[in-house]
């Protein structure tokens, strides 16, 4: 009991929780029992997505109409109606042409949004007209005190706010439970390697597999389980799931802290369960299940026929090799926390990364980026959100990623329903301009990836780093793991003996970097970001550097 007088301090960083946020988080914790106790099945799941895919013309007018014409903050509407397109004329084009060839249309008239634009660092900048856009002008309208709110991992920026609620994750509980079907891996015992909150990635995933009856026997989280959020309203929303849970008979597990470097205890949780009884599935970052798989290398644990469904970052060839060295099959979605789950792999893939777009939420279409002489079909990525309940307006919208899309019949579920726009090649494709040479990073990957192979390493175990020092001059280092035994001069000498090979350019962009010092090799463990991915390329701010090779 407090003393007369004393005052009552809240610990640091606690603010009250106003009266009108405490009627919207009730409001929260009425849908969840409600999104709890309605769970969605394998033919229910298809069926859903039947009738999605059946309605997506009008689902898109719905978008346009609710979150983009009757929104006076869309950055959307001021760029249509600077295009010379009201709803009327859209509905026009729509009923006529369809989603993708209306996209195109607009595109072509300059409706469209760079990441940069989406991210609100640069104003969107067209003819005659400017419009300064904060990322929250992106944000749905309607989630204003029904969303749930959390962080993305900010692998390309520092993190930015991102809003989601129990139709969205509904929505995309269906897809997921059609993916788990065609893998053979409805029943399965699944695990999860993905952040705790404020973080999305993880609770994300505990909801959608809540809601199609399958919670994980595991939750291993980067995150410390004490630290599940820097607010109460983070501590609040997770502990009311428990007890909400609990009181359901539902066992949701609560996560169990597990470092970057402690993936063997993934592994020996694959590796318990006997394939002859049934295949167990990993859900976490690409990166991380390279981890895993590098532990179960090391340890010789017996973790083949189990399934890695990989999601936050792109599956390389490299990646896939890897992860399939181990035994494992790597499995490739396609997600962003502002999105949730865009695409994913069939068990008909052709390649490690080709992907069904999930047509039933999502339109796509491409335009003109960093060309790549290797693969001409490589492009910027525009996306559309064919649905209201999505936590970020998307039109014409990129994410930051390019990659091929084609149309391709298939004969798994997603094909069957009609959903043969595929995805493939997917992620940022990074360009360094060094001493006025440019030069695709996926280029030089190739070459370094083959050396750090070459000397047993993983996918994991080297980065670039881009560095400008005080004078303002660009160097290109490349970090190796310690752990990876090579010598500095000879990998060096090595990288540059590739350069040279590669392609018409290679011999001059070899000869310049060579004069100028320009590429470097340091001894160094990659870095992870906040959200516990591994960014390619770091870009480091001018600084005075010590000399490489440390």
């Amino acid at each position: 009991m407090q003393p007369r007088g004393a005052v009552s301090r809240r610990p640091r960083n606690e603010h009250p929780i106003p009266v009108r946020r405490v009627r919207q988080l009730a409001s929260l914790a009425f849908g969840l029992k409600e999104y709890l106790t309605s769970t969605v099945d394998f033919p229910q799941a298809r069926d859903l997505l039947a009738a999605r895919l059946r309605d997506r013309k009008s689902n898109f007018l719905a978008v346009l109409r609710n979150l983009v014409f009757d929104n006076g903050n869309s950055p959307y509407r001021r760029l249509l109606r600077w295009a010379g397109y009201d709803y009327a004329r859209l509905e026009q084009r729509v009923a006529g042409s369809g989603v993708e060839a209306t996209l195109k249309c607009l595109r072509d008239a300059g409706v469209f949004i760079s990441v940069d634009e989406f991210k609100g660092k640069r104003p969107i900048l067209r003819p005659g007209l400017t419009i300064e856009a904060r990322a929250s002008d992106f944000d749905n309208p309607g989630f204003m005190g029904r969303g749930l709110a959390g962080r993305s991992s900010g692998t390309r920026s520092g993190g930015t706010r991102v809003l989601y609620d129990w139709h969205g994750l509904a929505e995309e509980a269906a897809n997921e439970c059609v993916l788990h079907e065609i893998h053979g891996v409805a029943a399965a015992p699944l695990a999860l390697w993905l952040p705790a909150p404020p973080g999305v990635a993880g609770f994300r995933n505990l909801l959608m597999n809540l809601k199609f009856g399958r919670p994980p026997e595991h939750w291993f989280s980067h995150l410390r389980n004490d630290r599940v959020g820097p607010s109460l309203t983070h501590r609040m929303a997770f502990r009311y799931l428990c007890w909400t849970c609990a009181g359901m008979g539902i066992r949701a597990p609560a996560p169990e802290f597990t470092t970057l470097y402690e993936a063997a205890r993934v592994a020996r949780w694959l590796a318990a369960g006997d394939v002859a009884d049934g295949r167990r599935v990993l859900r976490t970052f690409t990166s991380s299940a390279v981890r895993v798989a590098q532990a179960a290398l090391v340890e010789g644990l017996p973790v083949a026929g189990h399934l890695v469904f990989t999601g936050g970052e792109p599956l390389t060839e490299a990646r896939s090799e890897f992860i399939r060295s181990a035994g494992l099959e790597p499995v490739a979605r396609y997600s962003a926390a502002e999105t949730g789950v865009i695409a994913g792999s069939c068990d008909r893939r052709s390649s490690c990364d080709d992907m069904h777009l999930y047509t039933d939420r999502f339109a796509v279409v491409t335009r003109q980026s960093v060309a790549d002489p290797e693969d001409p079909e490589l492009k910027a990525l525009l996306f559309t959100g064919l649905s209201v309940n999505h936590g970020k307006v998307l039109l014409n919208t990129e994410l930051g990623d390019l990659g091929r899309v084609e149309e391709r019949p298939c004969g798994c579920v997603f094909g069957q329903l009609g959903m043969e726009t595929r995805l493939s090649r997917v992620g940022s494709r990074e360009k360094f301009t060094v001493e006025g040479v440019s030069l695709l990073g996926s280029h030089l990957d190739r070459i370094v990836w083959t050396l750090v192979a070459a000397a047993g390493g993983s996918p994991n175990d080297y980065q670039f780093r881009e560095v400008a020092d005080s004078r303002g001059i660009t160097s290109l280092w490349i970090s190796v793991d310690p752990r990876v035994p090579i010598e500095v001069d000879g990998f060096r000498r090595a990288v540059m003996d590739g350069l040279a090979a590669d392609g018409p350019a290679g011999p001059l962009t070899a000869q310049l970097w060579e004069q100028g010092g320009t590429l470097q090799v340091v001894r160094e463990r990659p870095e992870v970001t906040p959200g516990f991915k591994m960014v390619p390329v770091r870009r480091e701010s001018p600084r005075r550097h010590d000399a490489a090779g440390r």
